[in-house]
């Protein structure tokens, strides 16, 4: 959740929904985490029983962030098909 809290940085408020089983756990590393981000005006965590182990969602007044460890992972894998096609392209043009 700390790196996430960095994609809202200048934020007023910041409702952060976890996993209500991580829910103790987040708001202690979130305490600790509003000494190193003080930028983040309001921080609230709530427990949300529609997220997955690892889920996490930052809702702001400019919109919603899934920080969801499988959406990571869906960006990551996206990003790496991408990569390995221009590559295969790019390999086309060369010859």
């Amino acid at each position: 959740p700390r790196e996430a809290l960095a994609l809202v940085i200048n934020q007023k408020q910041v409702i952060l929904h976890v996993q209500p089983e991580q829910l103790a756990a987040v708001r202690e590393q979130g305490a600790r985490g509003r000494k190193e981000l003080p930028e983040v005006g309001y921080l609230e965590v709530v427990g949300d029983a529609r997220l997955d182990q690892g889920g996490c969602i930052l809702e702001t007044e400019i919109g919603i962030i899934d920080a969801s460890l499988d959406s990571q992972l869906a960006a990551l894998q996206a990003a790496l098909t991408e990569s390995v096609a221009r590559s295969g392209e790019e390999e086309g043009d060369a010859g």
